[in-house]
């Protein structure tokens, strides 16, 4: 509560991506902390009919028109005394914006948070330079730039994924995937539905992938052909939908891409709803909170411990120290404090 307490009355502005309501998750819990809050959203490409167009112009239309997008939201608060400048991911930046946030704001103290890994950005490791702290949720990123200040700060979870844990919830699935479809995600899917049906294993499966996506890929890739037409879904689940399926289930497969080395959302949330997960990320054994009665790792396509996993004991609690600190809440008082 003290550390809560030092946010009171502060002014910050979060520059985030508009990604499944989670800076909405942010901006509540700064609120919380007695913090004014102002929002900008980072990904105007991804939401904005407008903006659409972004990622397919040249670089320097695309610049120019960030540059005047964010440049007159950020001449909206310039009456504004900004104590925090919080930004997550802001791969639309670049040097131009950043040098005109600093000199309106200068004052500021500047922290960013990745939730994506380098590879996936455009210019990570230039508009780090600008920040006084930086925080990743990749472990290899931390690493790798460990002299320039980078800390490993993994993912959080919402307080909705506590409700699951403390309600009395009947589990009538046995494992829940979900997934952005890729070719190797649904090769994990042929292989685990055969499992599944061998073993007498419900599965339910909700996959994200644009229609336009699939049918091409349909053409070109066997592994899906092989998908159900009605497991495939235009948008992804809202947090609403997401949590009624984790109550019904028992446990939640996790495929993370083979070049990954920080941890998936879901894995946190399972972590936060107390619900057994079987991952293929071996990163995950080097954290604080892996239990093998909790979380199954597999190697390639070894499915041969699933059912035994999930006709076992029940998830494992832990200790409520490890619980806080995968929380949003813990996650924004390491960040901002």
């Amino acid at each position: 509560m003290i550390h809560r307490n030092l946010l009171s009355g502060k002014n910050i502005l979060l520059i985030a991506p508009d990604y499944f309501g989670y800076e909405k998750d942010i901006i509540a819990e700064l609120k919380s902390f007695g913090a004014n809050v102002f929002y900008i959203q980072e990904n105007i490409d991804y939401t904005k009919f407008q903006f659409k167009l972004l990622n397919r112009s040249p670089q320097r239309l695309r610049n120019k028109i960030c540059n005047n997008h964010f440049l007159n939201e950020f001449k909206k608060l310039e009456s504004i005394d900004l104590d925090i400048i919080f930004c997550i991911r802001i791969d639309l930046f670049n040097e131009y914006i950043l040098d005109y946030l600093k000199s309106k704001f200068k004052n500021s103290t500047y922290i960013l948070y990745f939730w994506d890994s380098c590879k996936n950005m455009r210019n990570a490791e230039v508009i780090s330079t600008y920040f006084d702290k930086i925080y990743t949720f990749d472990k290899k990123d931390a690493e790798d730039h460990a002299a320039v200040g980078w800390k490993f700060r993994p993912l959080f979870f919402t307080k909705e994924y506590n409700f699951i844990t403390q309600e009395n919830t009947n589990n009538t699935t046995d494992l829940l995937y979900i997934a952005s479809l890729s070719q190797e995600r649904a090769q994990y899917y042929i292989q685990l539905e055969k499992y599944c049906k061998k073993n007498g294993l419900s599965l339910d499966v909700y996959f994200f992938c644009k229609n336009s996506v699939f049918y091409w890929n349909r053409i070109f890739m066997k592994e899906f052909q092989k998908v159900p037409r009605y497991y495939i879904h235009n948008k992804g689940l809202t947090k609403e939908e997401l949590i009624k399926k984790l109550k019904r289930t028992k446990a939640v497969f996790d495929c993370s891409h083979s070049s990954q080395t920080g941890l998936t959302m879901r894995t946190i949330e399972c972590l936060g709803s107390s619900k057994k997960m079987i991952t293929t990320n071996k990163q995950i054994l080097e954290y604080d909170f892996y239990k093998n009665c909790n979380i199954l790792l597999i190697d390639g396509y070894d499915f041969s411990e699933i059912e035994k996993f999930i006709r076992g004991d029940g998830f494992q609690q832990l200790d409520e120290k490890i619980i806080n600190k995968y929380s949003i809440n813990g996650w924004l008082e390491e960040i901002l404090l």
